[in-house]
């Protein structure tokens, strides 16, 4: 995107030399100038909850409360 922004070439030349074809490379800043594609996302940050499935949650319970554990 920075080499279309500086016009460091055609956009056909710009797409074959990054791997893109010419119309997804106008479709992708087509978007980014309409705000339809957010270049850089905002990226949720903080605690993450824990993946244990729920019926090992109640196992461990389970023995927790038998002093097994």
């Amino acid at each position: 995107l920075r080499a279309v922004a500086f016009q460091e070439g055609t956009m056909d030349e710009i797409a074959t030399c990054f791997g893109y074809t010419p119309q997804s490379l106008k479709t992708l800043v087509n978007r980014l100038l309409r705000g339809k594609h957010q270049l850089f996302p905002d990226i949720k940050s903080g605690p993450k909850g824990r993946h244990t499935v729920q019926e090992t949650v109640k196992v461990i319970i389970g023995l927790r409360r038998e002093r097994r554990l």
